[in-house]
């Protein structure tokens, strides 16, 4: 796993496991931090375990950005991965055409798409032909139950 700290941006790459150490890390105790999770691959138990400690430990506020499957997965599975003021800024969507039988992963943003503490309900979207209509790749209930579960930011 890497970690890049560029202007106020933490990018997280890789996988996130067990063995997650941000400690060498020079953030302020208490920021508001944006943290792109957008080069995740996975994300184990035992990685938001060590996750979920970190930004504890830090007093962290984390705005999450461009969260992928597996972040989203680990969102509705621990509510404490969302606790300590954390905010959803935008996360991707998995979608699948089953008559071209493309896949395309959508971002879906924060104040535009949905909004925090509400359920949410994907509308249709098209695929590029037009006898094509693109479908979720995730069940909708599950996928995104952590939106109604955020606390909102308004």
């Amino acid at each position: 796993m890497e970690l890049k700290f560029e202007g106020n941006v933490l990018y997280v790459i890789g996988d996130v496991t067990e063995d997650f150490n941000a400690d060498h890390l020079v953030i302020p105790k208490g920021a508001i931090i944006d943290i792109d999770l957008g080069g995740v691959s996975s994300m184990n138990s035992c990685g938001v375990r060590e996750w979920v400690e970190w930004i504890e430990n830090n007093n962290f506020h984390p705005t999450y950005l461009n969260c992928t499957h597996s972040i989203v997965l680990q969102f509705n599975m621990v509510s404490e991965f969302l606790s300590s003021g954390a905010r959803v800024a935008s996360f991707q969507v998995p979608m699948y055409c089953g008559v071209c039988r493309k896949r395309e992963i959508r971002l879906l943003k924060e104040g535009i798409d949905y909004k925090a503490g509400e359920h949410y309900e994907m509308g249709s979207i098209h695929c590029e032909k037009t006898e094509c209509g693109m479908k979720l790749n995730v069940d909708p209930d599950s996928y995104f139950y952590f939106l109604e579960m955020m606390q909102s930011n308004t």
